[in-house]
């Protein structure tokens, strides 16, 4: 690849480009996490969408014997929640009452669920992250799971959701490789999950203190013609931070010929749900140390 075009362009996004930091949290937050009334494992929830589109919130959920609220929105995992013990978590558009005497909730008196969501037995009891694609109605939402121990903290992560393959380099400096690494095009699941080394997967991890903790980036799509320039969909600079996680899924846009969004998450291994993380952007995996792993 010939790269002439391609620096003066790195140099540019660069510079206008923000750098992703985060933020440790304070002692208070800390005691907060501890103390909160959310579980520590089961599945987190976040908003993927390349049109902006939502879901209502806040929602109900059943913790324990009382239904809490969860918000569900984009960039940030919600509140932790523990599915039943068919696997189901039912969110609510309104608080349903308290029960008396510590009885449970007569479910025959419950209204019907805002939304339903059916989670994999493997996601269920661990740490993991629900990946919620708004439809049309609720009952159209699409979900897709990944353990938060495959994308772990300190990691750069990038999954590919579009039907085209891409490619990324990274470099500690603006000096690119001639060759990036490819991410595959997406292939569905049967149970919609998202893998360590899923071909569609890309990530970078600093687990050695002499690898570099500011990296430059830029992600290409593939030419819009026959020995055309590849399209470059960002162009920017992350800091690895050892004790959070950020994700950028990256999607074709349904509305806009050849348009792709890239839509950005992080997370901390917390319980309670809470952002600690500021500025995330919308807009691969078997890490090793200080340097991608593609497969």
């Amino acid at each position: 690849m010939k790269w002439t075009w391609f620096y003066p362009l790195v140099a540019c996004l660069l510079l206008t480009g923000n750098v992703l930091m985060a933020q440790t949290p304070a002692p208070d937050e800390e005691q907060a996490v501890k103390e909160s009334p959310y579980p520590t494992t089961g599945p987190r929830f976040v908003v993927c969408s390349p049109t902006g589109s939502t879901v209502k919130t806040p929602l109900y959920v059943k913790i324990d014997k009382e239904y809490l609220p969860i918000s569900i929105s984009s960039r940030f995992p919600s509140e932790r929640v523990t599915p039943e013990p068919d696997g189901t978590v039912n969110f609510y558009e309104n608080k349903p009452p308290k029960p008396k005497n510590g009885e449970e909730t007569n479910k025959e008196k419950l209204p019907p669920p805002y939304m339903v969501v059916h989670v994999p037995r493997e996601y269920a009891r661990v740490r993991s992250i629900c990946i919620v694609v708004p439809g049309d109605q609720p009952d159209q939402n699409q979900c897709f799971f990944l353990r938060e121990s495959e994308f772990p903290t300190g990691g750069f992560h990038i999954i590919n959701f579009s039907p085209t393959p891409l490619e990324v380099f990274h470099s500690p400096n603006n000096n690119f490789p001639d060759k990036g690494d490819t991410i595959a095009p997406y292939r569905r699941k049967e149970n919609n999950g998202i893998k360590q080394g899923d071909p569609n997967t890309w990530s970078y991890v600093n687990s050695d203190k002499n690898e570099p903790t500011a990296v430059n980036y830029a992600i290409m799509a593939p030419p819009l013609k026959e020995n055309g320039v590849p399209l470059p969909l960002r162009m920017s600079r992350f800091m690895v931070n050892k004790t959070h996680a950020e994700i950028n899924i990256i999607v074709r846009h349904p509305k806009i010929s050849y348009a792709y969004s890239i839509i950005s998450l992080q997370y901390a291994p917390d319980s309670s749900g809470k952002p600690l993380l500021q500025t995330p952007q919308t807009s691969r995996s078997a890490p090793r140390s200080g340097s991608p792993r593609t497969h």
